[in-house]
């Protein structure tokens, strides 16, 4: 591999360095267990070791990540207990967020939610299970900056980042 195609024309920011990454585990491509290491992604993103690390903390203090002492860092494997959580939060939240907009939403708005939906439905057709449940959260996280509350939003975007790791370690046949 030549040092072109590690190395971007230019170095990214911690910003997009970390939304790369959650989306990554949002369409599966970095599952729960998957060793992050650090010089690999400085060098994929064209920054420090330090600018990576605070990415990852960042990461770890959201849950989707796992700082090893003397090991790395990896991709967080939520338990079963964790799971539930997490789903029982989301209950407890969207129900509310939903109505919250429903109030106030824009006809721009609905349109914006329609269009979403239809993308998710064309993936549903094209059976892309990496997009499709990318999309699903997406939804959920267009929501919840719809409806304008940043505590809410950035719960939601944990939330949804987390339940793709659950999807991904629990979705199976035979799992219950």
């Amino acid at each position: 591999m030549t040092e072109s195609a590690v190395k971007p024309d230019k170095a990214y920011t911690n910003d997009q360095i970390y939304a790369r990454l959650q989306k990554a585990v949002q369409e599966h491509r970095l599952t729960p267990g998957t060793r992050l290491v650090e010089e690999r992604l400085g060098e994929l993103a064209g920054v420090s070791r330090t600018k990576i690390r605070e990415v990852l903390s960042r990461l770890a203090h959201e849950g989707l990540v796992t700082l090893v002492p003397n090991r790395g860092a990896f991709i967080a494997s939520p338990s079963v207990a964790q799971a539930r959580d997490v789903f029982v939060t989301r209950r407890m939240i969207e129900p509310n967020m939903v109505s919250m907009l429903s109030a106030k939403a824009t006809p721009m708005q609905i349109r914006t939610l329609r269009r979403h939906s239809k993308q998710e439905q064309e993936a549903r057709a094209k059976d892309d299970r990496p997009s499709i449940i990318r999309l699903s959260g997406e939804f959920h996280i267009l929501i919840a900056q719809m409806v304008g509350n940043e505590i809410l939003l950035r719960l939601m975007r944990e939330l949804t980042s987390l339940t793709c790791l659950i999807i991904t370690l629990y979705d199976k046949p035979n799992t219950p």
